[in-house]
């Protein structure tokens, strides 16, 4: 009883009723949002009471939320797929972990890439991933130091404009699904 108590109110639950109902049954009440009920809380009852538990509800009316918008952004477009409303009190560890495992999930690129998660104007995470670096000079064996010099240049010059034309990024599908799960 004590790890469902525990779900529920991690959850966002508040407790209308706690009965005894036999020596090895009990019935508890809740008003939980529907947010966290449609988000896979079955699946998390039933693994908390190995399967022994089980779940009605009905609808308890509507009652305002403490919900914020948390937007993921990529170079500083945001991502509607990402864009989440949670619970202001969880918002900053989920943007931290949102952002985190989409830095894993992505590939590097020729230029570097910005990922935040922000809610409103302020930015709650953020992850740079650094630009891949091409190994130009390898193709000037020895001496001339200034033909190095001219080609690591003429590379980054290639950078900056490569990172003004690009701005978007394409995010892959399997990154998606990760940060959504």
């Amino acid at each position: 009883v004590g790890d469902l108590i525990s779900l529920c109110e991690s959850r966002g639950g508040v407790q209308t009723e706690q009965t005894y109902i036999g020596a090895d049954r009990a019935l508890l009440r809740y008003t939980l949002p529907l947010a966290e009920i449609a988000t896979e809380f079955h699946d998390r009852v039933k693994t908390v009471s190995s399967g022994f538990a089980s779940l009605d509800y009905e609808d308890a009316g509507s009652q305002p939320a403490d919900v914020v918008a948390l937007e993921l952004r990529v170079n500083g477009y945001p991502v509607d797929a990402l864009t989440r409303f949670v619970r202001r009190k969880n918002a900053n560890a989920l943007g931290r972990d949102m952002v985190e495992t989409l830095a894993k999930e992505m590939a590097r690129e020729v230029f570097e890439i910005r990922l935040q998660a922000v809610i409103g104007s302020s930015v709650v995470a953020r992850e740079t991933l650094r630009a891949v670096r091409k190994n130009v000079t390898a193709k000037c064996y020895g001496g001339d130091v200034s033909r190095k010099k001219k080609l690591l240049n003429k590379q980054k010059e290639g950078k900056k404009r490569r990172a003004l034309q690009v701005g978007e990024v394409t995010i892959p599908q399997r990154a998606l699904i990760a940060v959504l799960s």
